[in-house]
């Protein structure tokens, strides 16, 4: 059956009035029911959220508007992580296939001497009529005023959690450029598959944009849907301006989750993949917890830094971790990778990447295999561990083109049998159903959307194979106690996003 031409999408979808160009382009896909109906919506509300699952198409309903609103006379820019601006730019032409003769699309990442130069050229020549940036850049506010004065009238955020916090500039940046919701100028879609990333006050923010009379400040958020207890402190505090504090709030939990819910849902939509009849064949994902035991010495080593806090390298040299944050992330990483922490030399029997070489080992001849870690240091030793197998690579530290070369060698080089990856780095956007169905974390984490993002780059359309989710659980360490954060939480996020399924289930946890 050939798909539609975009006109026959508006047609769908209800809408009459479409660009002159439409019926010369030519879509990839004929779009999802859900997808048509998430067109009618966006183009309806101009304010108009998408939450859908990851993996359910929610970027083909938004771009659809976009163009509906270029037909108008309108341009658009679209904000992404700086990861995925030359997918998203590359999806759009893929996905429209014809677009590009008729719509400019231009993803902007040139450095401030050239986009001057730019600038220079589309003023007298026209400016684009859809941008792609991503949110550091966006965050310039002398750039978004030129957008703004440009025409620019549309605003795209895709994977809005990026912007949950309330107070930082990047949200604030947003506010002023989309306006006020009573009286819009300018068409606002965000996008995100997890609305609550960790927490259930995650969505604090993209409901002040979306119903802004729903909360008269974040205090008040919290004090509707939060629980805390009072801890009094053994060793009472002093401030910078001589105060004493001996009590604390502790969070203990949330409340009013249906309330929540439906603030959230009065002005966004979420479909689950389990929803579109089309993606039903779509296996769900075999979680499995792998329980490691580290050796004597291992233990020994995370038992003298959890309890000591420092680690005397014999050399002069003293690792310290006096702080909670600091110590927590040393703790962690000490579990995967023990010899950073030990002196030079030392050899150590490492469980955790023994059983890392093992599950690959079973999986790598019929599958690619993802290994997510959450330190740079651990991406770089566990890269060289696996150097057989010619491993890609991903960390906070790569540019956006190098970030697409590895994606390029992990999709089509049929040599390099492994991804080690950051979940930040690769966790989004990403699409690795082609080539892989095995996905191992090396590291728990405590945030049940990072889970799911990094997870569905492999659990989404196009999937021919039921895949295999590791996550390895280093016994008598912080490990198990992070996967049961995890749980937990995604608990208290389904019951706000009414998701009938959480990660509970997949644990087959009772």
């Amino acid at each position: 059956m050939t798909a539609p031409t975009l006109a026959e999408y508006f047609q769908r979808a209800g809408i009459e009035r479409y660009p002159s160009f439409a019926p010369f382009v030519q879509l990839k896909h004929t779009p999802f029911q859900s997808q048509v109906e998430g067109l009618s919506l966006c183009v309806h509300y101009q304010w108009f959220g998408l939450l859908d699952e990851t993996g359910a198409g929610k970027s083909i309903p938004v771009v659809g508007a976009a163009l509906h609103y270029i037909g108008l006379g309108n341009k658009v820019v679209v904000l992404t992580l700086a990861t995925l601006i030359y997918q998203f730019a590359e999806s759009v032409i893929e996905e429209f296939q014809g677009v590009d003769k008729y719509v400019r699309v231009h993803v902007l990442d040139e450095p401030p001497a050239k986009r001057a130069k730019l600038i220079e050229k589309w003023d007298n020549e026209g400016w684009p009529e859809m941008m792609v940036m991503s949110y550091e850049l966006f965050g310039h506010q002398k750039l978004c005023k030129i957008l703004k004065e440009k025409g620019y009238d549309v605003l795209i955020t895709d994977e809005s959690q990026k912007w949950k916090s309330p107070e930082s500039t990047l949200a604030k940046r947003i506010g002023e450029y989309v306006g006020d919701p009573a009286q819009p100028d300018t068409a606002f879609f965000p996008m995100t598959g997890t609305p609550m990333h960790t927490y259930m006050s995650d969505c604090y923010t993209l409901i002040t944009f979306m119903s802004p009379g729903a909360y008269l400040s974040y205090d008040h958020f919290c004090r509707r849907h939060c629980r805390y207890k009072l801890i009094r402190l053994k060793v009472p505090k002093i401030t910078s301006s001589g105060k004493r504090i001996s009590r604390v709030k502790e969070l203990v939990g949330y409340q009013r989750h249906a309330e929540l819910s439906a603030n959230l849902y009065a002005r966004c939509r979420r479909v689950l993949k389990s929803q579109i009849p089309e993606l039903r064949d779509l296996k769900e994902p075999i979680i499995t917890e792998v329980p490691v035991r580290l050796s004597p010495a291992h233990r020994e080593a995370y038992r003298k830094l959890t309890i000591e806090r420092f680690i005397d390298f014999g050399d002069g040299t003293i690792l310290s971790a006096l702080q909670e944050q600091e110590l927590r992330q040393k703790v962690l990483q000490i579990v995967t990778c023990p010899e950073l922490f030990l002196p030079e030399g030392t050899k150590i029997d490492n469980q955790v990447l023994a059983t890392c070489r093992d599950l690959t080992e079973a999986h790598v001849a019929d599958s690619k295999v993802i290994l997510f870690v959450n330190f740079r240091e651990t991406v770089a030793r566990y890269a060289e561990f696996f150097a057989d197998m010619n491993p890609a690579t991903m960390n906070g530290d790569l540019s956006a083109t190098q970030r697409k070369a590895m994606t390029e060698k992990f999709l089509h080089d049929p040599t390099c049998r492994l991804l080690v990856a950051n979940p930040r780095s690769a966790g989004a956007g990403f699409n690795f159903q082609g080539v892989s169905h095995t996905v191992i974390f090396a590291e728990p984490t405590g945030s049940p959307g990072e889970f799911k993002q990094a997870m569905d780059r492999v659990v989404r359309p196009g999937q021919l194979w039921q895949c295999n989710i590791y996550v390895l659980k280093a016994l008598e360490t912080l490990a198990p106690n992070a996967i049961r954060n995890m749980l937990k939480r995604d608990g208290d996020i389904g019951q706000v996003t009414l998701d009938p399924r959480t990660l509970r289930h997949f644990y087959n946890v009772a």
